[in-house]
C-alpha cells in the first residue's frame, strides 16, 4: 500500500511513462502498468474516499492527476473520434472500454458502470448475499473477505461489472428476450450471473485478434470444425478455428448447483462468446455442445437476445432450440447418412467405426447420436470418449469431484 504522497506521484509519473511506451497486455511493462494502476487505485480509495460518479468525469479526473491528454486515451478507447465522443458524452462506454480504463487507469469500476444497478425490477437493489459468495472464493474468482455487507458487496460489485455495465443485467432480473435459458426447472440466476461475469471477464482478457463477421459460420464450417473431432487434440483444434474466425473460446467449469452444457453469449462492440462446461467429461458430448452453441452464434444471437444457457439433457419444444439441435446433429452425422448405414438396427463398434470413418469424425460422435436417438444410454458405454476431454485443458481450474 502506498503510504506517503511523494511516493503516489512518483508512482503516477511511472504510469505516465508506461502509457507512453504504448505498454502492452501480456508483457512485463504491461502486468507493470497494472500492479501500479492497482496500488494507485488502493491508496485512493484509503486516502480519498473519492465517491462514485459518472464516467465521464471520473475519466477527466483520472486525466487531470496522471497529465494525460486525450490522445493518451486511444489505446483504452479505440481511437481518437471515440474519445472525442466518450468524453462529449455522445457515446456510452462499451464493456472492453470499461475493462481497459479499469485495469489500464486504474478508474474505479463502480464509477464507470455509471449508476446502481437494479435487479428483479426498476425498484428494487441486487440481494449480494444471494451470490455463491464462497464457492466464488474457493475458485479464486475474488478474494476471501471479512463477510462485512459493505466490503463483500464492493468485491462483489467489481467481480460483477463485466455483467452489469455491459447492460446485461436482465441475466439478473429475468427481462425476457434478453437471456434464454434451457433447463428443467427455474435457475438460479445470481449463480448464472456469477458465472457470466466470469466468462466475460475472461474473454474481454484474451479478446480473438480476429473481427468476427456474420457470414463467418456456414455449414462448411460447421463440417470443417467436425473434422477436427478425428484429431487427439480435436477440442483445441476447434479452438484455434473459433478463435482465429472472431469467436471467444472459454472453458470454465459450472458453479455449484448449475446444470449447463454450455452458453452463448454476444454483447455490443464485443466478440461472440461460446463457453462450456464440460459437465460430462465425454468426446461425444463435447462436439455436439460445441456445434449447438455454434448454430445459436450463427442463427440466434441478435436483436434483444443476448445469451442462451443450455442444458441440453433437456427436450426442448422451443423453435430456437430445435433448430439449434438440429444443426448440430446433422453437421456431425448427418441423418441421411445415419439412414443409409445399419448403425441404428446393429449398434456394434465396428458399424459405429466404419459409419465414422466415412463421415470423417470421432467414433465417440457416432456412438453418442445412435445413444441418444435410440433412448439407450447402455448401449456403446465405452465408446464415448469418457474422460478425454477435460485432459486436453490442464490451465482449466477443475473442481474436485
Amino acid at each position: 500500500m502506498i503510504s506517503q504522497e511523494l511516493n503516489y506521484s512518483a508512482l503516477m509519473e511511472e504510469i505516465g511513462a508506461l502509457m507512453q511506451q504504448n505498454a502492452k497486455p501480456g508483457t512485463p511493462q504491461g502486468d507493470r502498468l497494472i500492479e501500479l494502476a492497482r496500488l494507485v487505485r488502493d491508496f485512493e480509495r484509503k486516502q480519498y474516499r473519492l465517491p462514485a460518479t459518472d464516467p465521464i468525469t471520473a475519466i477527466r479526473f483520472r486525466m487531470e492527476q496522471a497529465g494525460l491528454e486525450p490522445r493518451d486515451l486511444v489505446p483504452y478507447l479505440g481511437s481518437r473520434s471515440r474519445v472525442s465522443e466518450v468524453l462529449a458524452g455522445k457515446r456510452p462506454l462499451t464493456l472492453q472500454m470499461i475493462r481497459n480504463l479499469h485495469q489500464g487507469l486504474g478508474i474505479p469500476a463502480e464509477s464507470l458502470i455509471a449508476q446502481p444497478i437494479p435487479m428483479e425490477n426498476d425498484r428494487q437493489d441486487v440481494d449480494w448475499t444471494r451470490f455463491p459468495i464462497v464457492a466464488m472464493e474457493k475458485r479464486g474468482w475474488i478474494p476471501k473477505t471479512s463477510r462485512q455487507s459493505v466490503e463483500r458487496t464492493q468485491v462483489l460489485r467489481e467481480f460483477l461489472f463485466p455483467v452489469l455495465a455491459a447492460g446485461f443485467q436482465a441475466v439478473l432480473f429475468r427481462k425476457s428476450g434478453t437471456a434464454h435459458i434451457r433447463a428443467a426447472q427455474s435457475p438460479d440466476w445470481y449463480t448464472i450471473a456469477a458465472w457470466t461475469a466470469r466468462i466475460l471477464a475472461r474473454a474481454a482478457a484474451n479478446p480473438p485478434l480476429t473481427t468476427y463477421t456474420s457470414d463467418a459460420i456456414n455449414e462448411d464450417f460447421f463440417r470443417t470444425v467436425a473434422r477436427t473431432s478425428l484429431s487427439r487434440s480435436g477440442p483445441r483444434l476447434a479452438e484455434e478455428i473459433l478463435v482465429s474466425n472472431g469467436i471467444a473460446f472459454i472453458i470454465e467449469p459450472q458453479l455449484p448447483g448449475m446444470r449447463i452444457d454450455g452458453a452463448a453469449i454476444w454483447l455490443p462492440d464485443s466478440p461472440p462468446v461460446v463457453a462450456l462446461t464440460l459437465r460430462f467429461d465425454r468426446i461425444d458430448s463435447f462436439w455436439h455442445s460445441l456445434l449447438h452453441e455454434l448454430a445459436h452464434v450463427a442463427k440466434h444471437l441478435s436483436g434483444n437476445t443476448r445469451a442462451f444457457f443450455d442444458d441440453l439433457d433437456v427436450l426442448s419444444d422451443d423453435e430456437i432450440e430445435r433448430e439449434a439441435d438440429t444443426i448440430a446433429r446433422d453437421s456431425l452425422v448427418p441423418r441421411e447418412e445415419l439412414e443409409k448405414s445399419s448403425v441404428m438396427i446393429n449398434p456394434s463398434p465396428f458399424i459405429v467405426e466404419n459409419l465414422a470413418r466415412k463421415l470423417g469424425i470421432h467414433p465417440a460422435i457416432v456412438a453418442g447420436r445412435v445413444r441418444h436417438d435410440k433412448g439407450n444410454y447402455r448401449l456403446l458405454s465405452k465408446h464415448i470418449g469418457l474422460g478425454e476431454v477435460r485432459r486436453l485443458f490442464p490451465e482449466v481450474n477443475w473442481p474436485e469431484r
